[in-house]
């Protein structure tokens, strides 16, 4: 990495701490040292350098895409554990970068990797992070059906995004410029190559036997070689989008394509096929612009080099697109504003239509350097902040500004700091609610018990009830029997039993009317 000092003398003491932190952190990520590599490195720092007051001091402390458009990329790979690692990636332009650069977003483990799963996914990490559904151009993937079902999932909330926006129904979504041709090419040299290994002749020891081989060897050889190409071409016709119309119009940013009488025509299609882009107003300026600009004087070697080679022979190597409009976009009129400002709008978004999804591909190799074996106990956020991390870097090293750094790195800092406060309220919510179901769940308990208890005390009284029953029917029996053979003494004792009957059994109807008030009470109690 390298960085411009020169803003180093204006920078607080406490500033140049945070730098060397920084500075330290993305190399930390960048070569994938471990976390316990950063552990001693104050005491380190402090003997390397024992005249720094910023080395004595330094101690590890723990934006909206503002592009007019733009691609969102995303491909799946199995990882260990039979899980899915589904990585994203967005293409856009960048201001800073001033061209188009396709930056690492973030991946997400899934168990399972379904067509309406990653669709969510891909979804709820949009709307969390604020990214305008309205803007998004193209969907880069594979050609697999499940990543089909997903485009047509994703087109669906594009489309309803950009007719809130708009009011206009007639939006068309996602772009239709097709999938990843790395796949289809591939695809399409495996098939042609689907001949016996007899038939087919590849390196310098080849060559070399076509000398030694008879006329009729030579033209059926040849013949196989045409065969191979004919195969090729017919699968890449089929399954390329060379017959794609808003393809063909986006001729119209190459820079030979200026003057030709095309362009201008091409340039309003492809804009009118925009309308989340450009309203009806701006098409005019659109038209008045694109006339300025093709009677711009366009240096040529904004677009293309020349050079000469050592037989004399002239080498054209031509420019990125992005850096030949970056040019034309900082062109000024005579007050020393911006000439361009509409076309702009439109040619930054066109240009983060994805050409494929080898930054993506790229990014799992990455990944298995980055997390080794020792260290496949990183959580995923850890795992997401290492990869953004060492994805960032790369575009640090035209870096001019170390306060722009600075400003960055506290504000990610603060942004961490929200989080955990976030998680932390989150956490204490989700005790308290435990708590509270606890405490709800005792005191439940408790009533159930003491619904129990007077169950079972209902059962002893009704008992005890029907023994004061049989003991009155008995006394009743007996003074039946005294009375008819007129004995007194028996009567008596007969009134006895009966008396004592009777108060057990009003004492006991007392209770049973108790228990079953108790019990009203305490099952209005378990319904709430």
């Amino acid at each position: 990495m390298v960085f411009n000092n020169s803003t180093d003398r204006v920078l607080t003491h406490e500033e140049n701490i945070t730098r060397a932190e920084c500075y330290w952190a993305m190399a930390a990520a960048q070569l994938g040292f471990s976390y316990d590599s950063s552990q001693n490195i104050p005491e380190l720092f402090a003997s390397m350098f024992p005249d720094s007051k910023v080395a004595a001091d330094y101690a590890m402390k723990d934006h909206v895409l503002k592009a007019p458009a733009y691609s969102l990329l995303f491909d799946e790979t199995t990882i260990v554990g039979v899980r899915k690692q589904l990585d994203l990636h967005i293409r856009y332009w960048s201001e800073s970068q001033q061209g188009v650069v396709t930056r690492y977003w973030k991946s997400i483990m899934l168990v399972h990797a379904t067509a309406d799963i990653i669709s969510h996914h891909l979804l709820d990490s949009l709307k969390s992070e604020g990214l305008d559904l309205s803007k998004i151009l193209h969907l880069g993937r594979d050609n697999p059906n499940v990543n089909k079902a997903v485009e047509a999932m994703i087109e669906k909330e594009a489309r309803s995004a950009q007719e809130k926006k708009t009011g206009n129904s007639s939006n068309k979504g996602l772009l239709p410029i097709g999938p990843c041709p790395l796949h289809i090419i591939h695809t399409a040299f495996k098939r042609a190559n689907e001949k016996p290994d007899s038939k087919l002749a590849i390196g310098e020891i080849t060559r070399n036997e076509l000398q030694e081989m008879s006329t009729n060897e030579k033209i059926k050889f040849m013949q196989d070689v045409r065969d191979i190409y004919k195969t090729i071409a017919r699968e890449l016709t089929r399954t390329l989008p060379v017959t794609n119309k808003f393809l063909q119009n986006l001729q119209f940013m190459h820079p030979l394509q200026r003057h030709h009488e095309s362009s201008s025509k091409s340039l309003m299609i492809i804009a009118r096929d925009l309308p989340q882009l450009l309203s009806d107003d701006n098409l005019d300026y659109l038209n008045v612009e694109w006339r300025l600009y093709e009677n711009e004087t366009i240096p040529e070697e904004w677009y293309q080099q020349k050079t000469t080679s050592g037989d004399s022979d002239e080498v054209i190597k031509y420019q990125p697109i992005d850096n030949y409009w970056k040019h034309v976009f900082a062109i000024k009129t005579s007050s020393g504003i911006a000439k361009f400002v509409v076309l702009p709008q439109l040619i930054k978004s066109l240009l983060s239509l994805s050409h494929g999804n080898t930054d993506v591909e790229r990014g799992f190799s990455e990944h298995a350097a980055l997390i080794t074996d020792n260290r496949s106990s990183l959580s995923d956020i850890s795992i997401n902040g290492l990869r953004a991390t060492k994805d960032a870097v790369k575009f640090l090293r035209t870096t001019k500004s170390s306060r722009r750094l600075l400003g960055n790195v506290k504000e990610a800092h603060s942004r961490y700091q929200v989080d955990q406060e976030r998680k932390q309220r989150i956490l204490k919510e989700k005790e308290a609610i435990e708590a509270a179901a606890k405490l709800t769940k005792n005191k439940e308990l408790i009533l159930v018990e003491k619904e129990q208890n007077l169950i079972d005390q209902r059962k002893i009284l009704q008992q005890d009830l029907e023994n004061a029953s049989k003991m009155l029917n008995e006394g009743k029996s007996r003074l039946e029997a005294a009375v008819a053979t007129k004995n007194f003494a028996g009567v008596e004792m007969a009134q006895l039993l009966i008396g004592g009957a009777n108060k057990k059994l009003d004492a006991l109807k007392a209770q049973l009317g108790d228990n079953t008030d108790q019990m009203n009470q305490l099952r209005k109690k378990l319904k709430k």
